[in-house]
């Protein structure tokens, strides 16, 4: 993580002295902080640090519950889902269900309180937790999970013209994608990736930097779902669009599954 990362560690090891002084002032922005970095670990690769800092918010936090700091059902769940994140990235499949299935109960209450505030804070948990139970196999449970997601960013996105809403439904639909596709239900899946190519499109047009490897991402499963059905050309099509949108700092492999992919339809026709 280099320089950040340390700034990162440093202004965590600064707070949680603040927070022995005084939970009530600090215990928040201090578990928040360390959720933002343990994100930051994990995207840089540190698997085993990420989850180490997610564990010691969650304890941080649950040591001081009764301090008067302010424990909230919103709070645990983004920890206990961070967590969940973290321990599945760790091969933890399990005990990552387990923090997950903890995480979406809060959000199950939440959403039961206040719908609009909490319709895509529920659907963000459902569909991490459908990347969970892909990782424990359980495909039928997943699809559940990924297609309550979607309905609830469905939802969402009618009652909150935002790109942030817009962003959550885009992903909806993309796991959405990607797991009817495990399970076999080719045409429902390509559906959902077209739909997850327009709002992606619609996204990096707006915000290229943040949205275009996203687009190129998309295209991608939607051009092999589209060859696996026998689409051949327009699988192609897509294909050949999205190497030139992953951002320079991509992963290499980005670029090259595209290309295997794009050779592997070269010579297969359209059906009669």
């Amino acid at each position: 993580m280099g320089r950040d990362g340390e700034a990162g560690r440093t202004s965590v090891a600064h707070l949680y002295e603040l927070v022995e002084r005084n939970p009530r002032a600090h215990l928040v922005n201090t578990v928040s902080v360390m959720t933002d970095l343990s994100r930051a670990l994990s995207e840089a690769g540190d698997a085993q640090e990420a989850l180490d800092t997610a564990e010691k918010a969650l304890r941080l936090y649950d040591e001081h519950l009764h301090s008067g700091a302010g424990h909230t059902a919103e709070i645990s769940a983004r920890l206990l889902d961070t967590l969940a994140l973290r321990l599945n990235n760790t091969g933890r499949h399990e005990e990552a269900l387990e923090r997950s299935e903890q995480a979406v109960e809060y959000g199950r209450g939440l959403l039961e309180a206040d719908p609009g505030r909490h319709r895509p804070h529920l659907s963000r948990l459902l569909t991490n937790q459908a990347l969970i139970l892909v990782g424990l196999g359980r495909l039928d449970d997943a699809v559940r999970a990924t297609l309550e997601s979607v309905a609830l960013a469905r939802t969402a996105a009618l009652n909150q013209d935002d790109d942030v809403t817009l962003a959550d439904l885009a992903l909806s639909v993309y796991n959405a994608a990607l797991d009817l596709g495990e399970f076999g239900r080719l045409d429902e899946a390509a559906v959902l990736a077209e739909e997850a190519v327009g709002h992606y499109r619609a996204l990096a047009g707006r915000h290229p930097e943040a949205f275009a490897a996203d687009l190129g991402g998309s295209l991608v499963v939607w051009g092999r779902l589209l060859g696996d059905l026998g689409r051949v050309e327009a699988g192609r099509d897509r294909l050949r669009e999205a190497p030139g949108l992953f951002a320079s700092g991509a992963r290499p492999e980005s670029v090259g599954e595209t290309r295997a992919l794009l050779d592997s339809l070269t010579g297969r026709g359209e059906p009669a």
